[in-house]
Parts: C-alpha cells; sequence; structure tokens
C-alpha cells in the first residue's frame, strides 16, 4: 500500500476511536444555571466530588474514560459536568456568558444539588475554573485539585496561544493553536493523532462558543495575593512533560497547603490515569470533611 494510504487509514481508525470514545456519553441530569442549560452526572455516595473536564472534551472525555469516575465512586458522591460550551450543555455565542459565569456553574450546581461544600477537581481548562472557584468561594470547599494546569501570569507563552486561539476560532482557522498550548516538552505529537484530533474537535464542537470560553479567561486570572490568601488543601497533579508544569511549579511555590506531583514520563495527554487517580485518591482519602458536608433540609 503506498505511504499516503498507510497514513489515511492510519487517520481514519484514529479518527473512529476517538469519536467513539468521545462521543459515547453517560446518562445523566439537566439544570438551569442563569439561563444556560447545564448537564451534569451522578454516581456514588459519600462527600461529594465535583470534577470539571478540560478544554474541547467533556465529562465523560478526561473522568468516565480513563476510570476515574468508577474508582471515586467507591468512596465518594462523583459529580460530573459538561462545562458550558462544552458537550452536551448550553453553547451561548455571546462573551458575557463565559468568564466568571464557567466558575458560578459550579456553584449553582452545588446549589441546585443542595452541597454545601465539596471536593473540586478539575483538569487543564478545568484546573483554571477551580483555581479562580478557590479564591472566590473557598468556604464552598473541602479540597481543591487544580491538575494538569498552573497559575498563569503576564508573560507566560501560553498567554499569547490562547489568545491566538481565540482569534482562530473565531474565524474560521481551526484548533492548530490547541496543538501548540499543550504539546508535549520533549517530542510533537504524531501527525496522524493531530489531524484525527483536529477532525473530532471540528465534528463534536461549536467553535464559536468555545472561542468566547477562551476570551473569557482572562477573567479568571488570579493574583498573588489571591494565591497566598487561600488556604483551601490543595493539590496539582501534572505530567513532567507537561507545557504548563512551570505554572503548576510557579502555584506550589506560592499558596500555602499544597501539594505538587509530577508524573514521570507523562505529558498533557496521557496524565490522567493509574497514577493520576492513584495520586487523587491518596489526597482526598487526608482530607476528609468534618463536619458533613450536605445542607440541612
Amino acid at each position: 500500500m503506498p505511504i499516503l494510504g498507510i497514513v489515511a487509514a492510519g487517520i481514519v481508525v484514529v479518527s473512529v476511536a476517538i469519536a467513539y470514545s468521545q462521543l459515547r456519553r453517560s446518562a445523566g441530569h439537566y439544570f438551569d444555571s442563569n439561563g444556560v442549560r447545564i448537564f451534569y452526572t451522578e454516581r456514588g455516595t459519600g462527600e461529594p466530588v465535583v470534577l470539571v473536564h478540560g478544554f474541547g472534551a467533556h465529562g465523560d472525555t478526561n473522568f468516565r474514560n480513563p476510570g476515574t469516575i468508577a474508582a471515586l465512586a467507591k468512596n465518594y458522591r462523583v459529580i460530573t459536568m459538561d462545562a458550558r460550551g462544552h458537550g452536551l450543555s448550553g453553547k451561548p455565542h455571546a462573551l458575557e456568558d463565559y468568564g466568571m459565569e464557567t466558575v458560578d456553574d459550579i456553584k449553582r450546581l452545588m446549589d441546585h444539588l443542595e452541597i454545601d461544600r465539596a471536593h473540586l477537581v478539575g483538569y487543564s481548562m478545568g484546573a483554571l475554573l477551580t483555581l479562580k472557584f478557590m479564591t472566590m468561594y473557598p468556604d464552598r470547599l473541602i479540597t481543591a485539585s487544580p491538575c494538569g494546569n498552573g497559575w498563569h501570569i503576564e508573560g507566560d507563552p501560553q498567554l499569547a496561544i490562547a489568545e491566538r486561539l481565540a482569534a482562530d476560532l473565531a474565524s474560521g482557522r481551526g484548533y492548530g493553536a490547541l496543538f501548540d498550548l499543550i504539546d508535549p516538552l520533549n517530542r510533537p505529537v504524531s501527525p496522524i493523532i493531530r489531524i484525527a484530533a483536529h477532525g473530532y474537535f471540528r465534528a463534536a464542537n461549536d467553535a464559536n462558543a468555545l472561542a468566547q470560553m477562551v476570551e473569557g479567561w482572562r477573567d479568571l486570572q488570579v493574583t498573588e495575593d489571591d494565591v497566598k490568601g487561600t488556604t483551601v488543601p490543595s493539590l496539582c497533579v501534572i505530567g513532567e512533560n507537561d507545557r504548563f508544569r512551570h505554572g503548576a511549579e510557579r502555584l506550589a511555590d506560592t499558596k500555602p497547603n499544597h501539594e505538587l506531583v509530577l508524573l514521570k514520563n507523562r505529558n498533557h495527554y496521557n496524565s490522567f490515569r493509574r497514577e493520576f487517580i492513584k495520586n487523587l485518591q491518596q489526597f482526598l482519602a487526608k482530607h476528609s470533611a468534618t463536619p458533613a458536608t450536605t445542607i440541612a433540609n
């Protein structure tokens, strides 16, 4: 078979595999969050753990498929949500519907479920929401785990790339900047994977909604005083080859009561599996809530 045929066949196989794993959804529920319908799932009993996924993904992508939900549900009430602009949740196209609205969706979901305090776990984009939530609403948290990302300040290259990503999405140029944002440091992602993932992102997402989501990240930046003033027990698990590692290390050097775990030979794509789950379980077990975490009727 000619080399182009092999490459084409590989792209098709990878695309089908990605589509199957990403589009197969868990059963769940909806609630209204300031006019936007938000999809969420629940599994297990115990202290509540709210999971928030990464950009262009959804709750199942980051947490069901790798086994995180199943592992945590043995001991916790595990709640996943599709962030607005993603998955089965509403996808508004106005900038004012993003930014702090994406953070307040978490609080509104907790209110909807009558949860006073919870463990909050975010990966990648979800870590940005978790970090902002931690500084805004520390009284609603038992712990916070902003994983697969860090604290970004002016001058970080990731901020410039995020600006380019928003512009590219808004103009129809696609998701190329996303791969520049999260490619591992040690080696580039396979061209076949890049092409297949690019096709999936185009097919499975609303580019205009995601453009507004990225633009809204400006409102999620936190200051040094915010970080130093937050004493909620927190954890970041991140691959040692993740481009966001420097921000994770900055957070660990600045925030009190924070743990940083670097996963050897892992990057942004492959760190949220067995080792990720193990470290998260150990952290949650150390910080059980007292008193109970559910609002009395």
